[in-house]
């Protein structure tokens, strides 16, 4: 029997790796699923994939973009009365994104050899793959698939066009960072060591702004291939290391929920949260299952945490609004909706329009955000430039001054 190596995430939010055998890589994923574990991926354990597999590039994370992409475009040829095979070889074709194109290939691929489409979906990694994944399944268990690709695929590329939006907004101050932070460092890499020769046997009549600036270039041409040597360790000891890659993401997501985020990411996440919740919960998945695939789709490692340690009080029967009442980060007005949509027997469209609320209020701290940052960003790196600047320039006037004495 083939054994089977995979990437799963357990409901404390904790990603972990081990080894399976099956019969099939299906069976592997049924397998891994019916353990409590929620897989982002899974292969065949060859003996060329156990040597070299930490040697591969790690693909990047199906999107929402990419998902909004899929299902609208399944939906649409299966409407036309394409078969699942047709309309899946016809997407991986036609498809904008070699995400799209590679999941399409290895559904169509799947299918016609008796597999289900959304375990295909499920091991294409990331968040928003899970969360198609329980969607797509929902539909294949209650046939009615093409709805729920229509629901899916109106909610995902909303999702993206919020996510596009914020992303845009933060490409000219990251340009501006980024500009300036290169010039300082070809600065004290390769301008001021040709320069401190100048200098050399008047240290002790400098200006202590020079003085210091020669002193922090040499730690800088010193320090620099050291900090860039730990650099490319971290990423990688992250990219192999579980329990490294999650201590940086909640690192990560502390900082991202501090006060200078002015709460964006915050709202988006529980956006996003709500956004899934309610695609599941109308599309007839079980509360606690809807639940633990909505949380797995935040990016905030924390608010991820937090949301799956409800996992177990939903199972327990308690209603979701009781369980998201004591998290301290829960935006007041989701709960506030879905205690209303509990009440009322309409939590779908609850969740659907608090996730439309909290994505347009993430939106306008943004654009304030933005609007006071991108100046100050500006301002900060300016000032730096004209200190290092002044501090070269009062040296070479203070050593014309002792060359005149």
């Amino acid at each position: 029997m083939p054994e089977f190596t995979y990437t799963a995430i357990n409901m404390g939010g904790t990603s972990s790796r081990g080894k399976i055998r099956a019969a099939d890589k299906a069976s592997a994923l049924e397998a891994v699923i019916a353990s409590g574990l929620t897989p982002t991926h899974i292969q065949e354990a060859t003996a060329r994939s156990q040597i070299f597999d930490w040697l591969k590039y790690k693909q990047k994370d199906f999107t929402p973009a990419d998902a909004g992409h899929f299902s609208g475009d399944l939906h649409r040829l299966l409407h036309s009365g394409f078969s699942m095979r047709q309309a899946l070889d016809v997407i991986a074709i036609s498809a904008e994104t070699k995400a799209v194109k590679t999941l399409a290939k290895d559904a169509a691929d799947q299918i016609s050899k008796g597999g289900r489409l959304s375990y295909v979906i499920e091991e294409a990694g990331g968040s928003t793959a899970v969360a198609l994944s329980g969607l797509v399944r929902a539909g294949e268990m209650g046939g009615n698939l093409e709805d729920i690709l229509a629901s899916a695929a109106a909610s995902f590329q909303k999702g993206a066009e919020f996510r596009e939006k914020i992303t845009s907004a933060l490409i000219y101050p990251a340009i501006i960072g980024f500009l300036i932070s290169m010039t300082l460092i070809l600065f004290f890499s390769f301008i001021l060591p040709q320069l401190e020769p100048l200098f050399a046997g008047a240290e002790d009549k400098l200006p202590r702004s020079t003085q210091f600036l020669l002193a922090f270039g040499r730690f800088f041409e010193m320090g620099l291939p050291l900090m860039l040597l730990g650099l490319v360790g971290l990423i990688m000891a992250a990219r192999f290391i579980p329990g490294i890659s999650d201590g940086l993401k909640k690192t990560g997501g502390r900082v991202a929920l501090s006060r200078m985020s002015g709460g964006v990411s915050r709202l988006t996440n529980y956006a996003t949260y709500a956004r899934i919740m309610s695609l599941l919960i109308g599309s007839g998945v079980p509360a606690p299952n809807a639940h633990m695939i909505s949380a797995q789709a935040c990016s905030n490692a924390l608010i991820k945490s937090d949301l799956l340690e409800l996992s177990q009080s939903l199972r327990e029967g308690r209603a979701l609004a009781k369980c998201l009442e004591p998290l301290p980060r829960v935006p007041e007005l989701l709960t506030n909706m879905t205690r209303v949509g509990e009440s009322s027997g309409k939590l779908s469209a609850a969740l659907g329009d608090a996730a439309d609320i909290l994505e347009r209020r993430a939106a306008r701290r943004m654009e304030r955000l933005l609007a006071a940052l991108t100046p100050m960003i500006t301002i900060v790196l300016g000032l730096i430039v004209a200190v290092v600047v002044g501090a070269l320039f009062m040296g070479i006037s203070s050593l014309t001054d002792v060359s005149a004495f």
